[in-house]
């Protein structure tokens, strides 16, 4: 499935959203203001941006290379790469 990008005004209503909207599925990217995530099966995870106040954090024993086989390693280079300006 492909990834796809889901914007949203603050971390809060991207929590939020991921928890209860079909539409978001494991993997898609979430843009909440300056804050960019992916989400992992439930839980939108950091990628890039200001310190985050609602989404989690990979361990720091972890990369996204190695994070469950590097399931998400795609979604987050491309999160990664976007241009938020």
């Amino acid at each position: 499935m492909p990834v796809t990008i889901h914007k949203f005004p603050d971390e809060e209503e991207a929590y939020d959203a991921s928890q209860c909207w079909d539409e978001i599925h494991d993997g898609d990217i979430l843009i909440a203001a300056n804050v960019v995530g992916v989400l992992i099966k439930a839980w939108p995870t950091y990628i890039k941006g200001p310190q985050p106040k609602q989404f989690h954090r990979l361990a720091p024993t972890e990369t996204w290379e190695s994070f469950e086989g590097g399931k998400y390693f795609e979604s987050a280079k491309i999160a990664m790469c976007l241009d938020l300006e």
